[in-house]
């Protein structure tokens, strides 16, 4: 800053969720990824307004992947990652 202090920011990634696909032995496939510690949730809809938890994690270095088996009922879902 102009009078000579500094002034630290914290840049926090949000968490990434993508689609690996789907399989008739492990249902919808996804890869979870951010900031290594952060935790997080996953939540599921199938009206993109009321969303429930489904799953909560730290996430790790590496990218986790997760599997949701109960996807044969033929409901349409959505999928998402937040910071609680």
């Amino acid at each position: 800053l102009e009078d000579g202090t500094l002034k630290l920011v914290e840049i926090v990634l949000r968490p990434r969720l993508m689609t690996l696909g789907w399989s008739p032995q492990q249902g919808m496939r996804f890869l979870v990824s951010g900031e290594a510690g952060q935790l997080i949730k996953v939540q599921r809809s199938s009206d993109l307004v009321g969303w429930e938890d489904w799953f909560g994690l730290v996430l790790g270095s590496d990218a986790s992947e997760l599997n949701d088996p109960d996807t044969s009922s033929g409901t349409r879902r959505f999928y998402r990652a937040v910071v609680p």
